[in-house]
């Protein structure tokens, strides 16, 4: 009985090691002048360059804080991770068949993502990526001064790898606005509308707290309400950035302009926020009316350190723009 047992496990072993030489995926290795795809070692790279023939440029580079987006700007740490691993694990599977490849360059050349990588040691890798899926998802690319492209994959996965190299500046930028390592020193909201509303609050490590309203106050600061807002800050999501540049001109100079948020942070310039009211469109579910003006009242605009038009949703807008008095009442029950 023992025996028969072990010719079974036998059996299995070698009937799974054949499956395994049969339907293994093995990477061939060519000559890095053509196929230069793979990065073995992420962590040396310091500075990635993407862009494409539409003239959209971005440039990621690692500091001592973290990874920077076009030299000023927070970069999607998901998005960053995304394409580290698929440099890290894609590799050439075959040349583009002779029948392709005429097609496949054209391809590259008109709506291809051109990447280049440098370490401390200058450049290490330049290639050009597609951006339309071949049949059954494959992704081509090319070397730079290389004669032929190449089919690339993921082991083990049937996945477009192009995906991941794309070039536009709002998809690459964080939507996670006014966050910073550094303390917050002060925070003040001015409503121009409704003065009476507006506050100043200022911060004295380890525990104190003043703030300033242009309401007459008879009670005591509510110190739980003052450290509640300040995390609040540190978790703030934009919904999106508009890239109109005529349309975020418009809304900046005709806008009916709600308050102006001001962060100031320790060792850091002051950043601002500048809420606008959006005004109502065909999807609009939930509408304000404002003097006859209908607006969303779902989501606003904002002006975010007086270079980007942002949009935010209601939860947001309504948590960072409080009443300076709502510091000063009790909680109830």
């Amino acid at each position: 009985m023992k025996k028969s047992w072990i010719y079974f496990v036998l059996v299995l072993l070698l009937g799974g090691f054949t499956w395994y030489y049969f339907h293994r995926e093995e990477n061939p290795t060519y000559p890095l002048s053509e196929a230069n795809f793979n990065v073995k070692d992420t962590n040396a790279i310091e500075t990635i360059f993407l862009s494409n023939m539409k003239k959209e440029n971005v440039k990621i580079s690692r500091t001592q804080e973290g990874w920077i987006l076009n030299d000023s700007l927070d970069v999607r740490t998901d998005a960053l991770s995304g394409l580290l691993r698929v440099l890290n694990k894609q590799y050439a599977e075959k040349p583009v068949p002779s029948g392709y490849h005429d097609d496949v360059i054209r391809e590259l050349s008109a709506t291809g993502t051109k990447i280049e990588l440098y370490t401390k040691q200058g450049k290490t890798h330049c290639f050009y990526v597609s951006q339309i899926p071949g049949p059954n998802n494959l992704t081509y690319m090319l070397n730079e001064g290389a004669k032929r492209p190449y089919i690339v994959k993921l082991p083990l996965e049937n996945n477009f790898v192009g995906i991941r190299y794309f070039t536009g500046e709002a998809q690459w930028r964080s939507k996670h606005i006014l966050y910073s390592k550094h303390a917050v020193n002060s925070v003040s909201v001015q409503y121009p509308d409704s003065s009476q509303y507006s506050f100043a609050m200022k911060v004295t490590p380890p525990d104190s707290f003043y703030v300033e309203t242009n309401h007459p106050e008879h009670s005591l600061l509510n110190k739980k309400r003052v450290r509640s807002y300040l995390g609040f800050l540190e978790k703030v999501y934009c919904t999106g950035f508009e890239s109109v540049y005529g349309y975020k001109d418009s809304v900046i100079t005709k806008g009916k302009q709600m308050a102006t948020l001001t962060v100031q942070r320790e060792g850091k310039a002051a950043e601002s926020i500048t809420f606008y009211f959006k005004k109502a469109g065909r999807d609009t579910k939930g509408k304000l009316v404002l003097n006859g003006v209908e607006y969303d009242g779902d989501y606003f605009f904002g002006f975010l350190n007086h270079r980007d038009l942002i949009v935010m949703n209601r939860n947001a807008t309504q948590t960072l723009l409080r009443r300076g008095k709502e510091f000063f009442e009790a909680d109830q029950e």
